[in-house]
């Protein structure tokens, strides 16, 4: 492993006809600026809420989504917890931030035509 650092890094996107194809249709080169850092810098916060909940049509849910730093990262606090609700879910934050350890309720009502409904939540650390 080398040193800490800015490295650069390249990649092509090639897309084909079909898996046996040879010859791409298009290639589109990205290039990335990498910043390599120290062991613990990329740890981020423990983050637990709920997986996987059924919720009846017109039925009302809770659920508490919490945060912590864990002693292996250089992360002082959490400073956001973004998600990416449904249309109409609540979201109440507990703990003010910054703070190392801290959490939120969600709340949602299901529509009474409503199907599988999915949404996703992080913690940020002050070392992102």
């Amino acid at each position: 492993m080398g040193p800490p650092g800015w490295y650069a890094a390249s990649v092509m996107v090639e897309d084909f006809v079909d898996k046996d194809s040879t010859e791409a249709l298009s290639s589109i080169p990205f290039q990335f600026l990498l910043n390599v850092t120290q062991p613990g810098s990329c740890v981020g916060p423990l983050v637990q809420g709920p997986t996987c909940d059924i919720i009846r049509p017109g039925e009302k849910w809770t659920g508490l989504v919490s945060a912590r730093i864990l002693p292996a990262s250089d992360a002082r606090s959490i400073i956001a917890m973004p998600m990416s609700p449904p249309k109409g879910m609540t979201k109440k934050i507990i703990t003010s931030l910054p703070a190392a350890e801290a959490a939120m309720e969600l709340s949602y009502r299901a529509g009474k035509n409503e199907g599988i409904v999915g949404f996703c939540y992080t913690a940020l650390g002050d070392n992102w």
